[in-house]
């Protein structure tokens, strides 16, 4: 096992989101690295989107994190994936993000 590059994991992410939620349009995905309260390694994966034209209700976005643990296990990722979504208006750039 070994840790993904965060582009690798911008990569997955895009991927799962595109195939489940055609309504979203994503603007960025950041990747950083973290701790949870026990002190092992997380992945924090916050996602930047908008709705595409037409679209008024917001998607469901928990059941993305049920296909994400195992896209990334796949590939060899051991870290557990701690998901956060926001409108792009709202998101101020996600600083940090390419």
């Amino acid at each position: 096992m070994h840790n993904l590059e965060p582009d690798e994991i911008d990569v997955i992410v895009r991927e799962l989101l595109q195939t489940r939620f055609d309504q979203v349009e994503v603007d960025k995905i950041l990747v950083e690295e973290d701790f949870d309260a026990e002190d092992k390694p997380i992945l924090r994966v916050t996602v930047s989107y908008e709705l595409k034209h037409g679209v008024e209700n917001k998607p469901i976005f928990s059941s993305l994190l049920r296909s994400l643990r195992p896209a990334l296990s796949d590939k060899g990722e051991e870290r557990f994936p701690v998901m956060s979504f926001i409108r792009s208006a709202e998101s101020g750039g996600l600083a940090g993000a390419a």
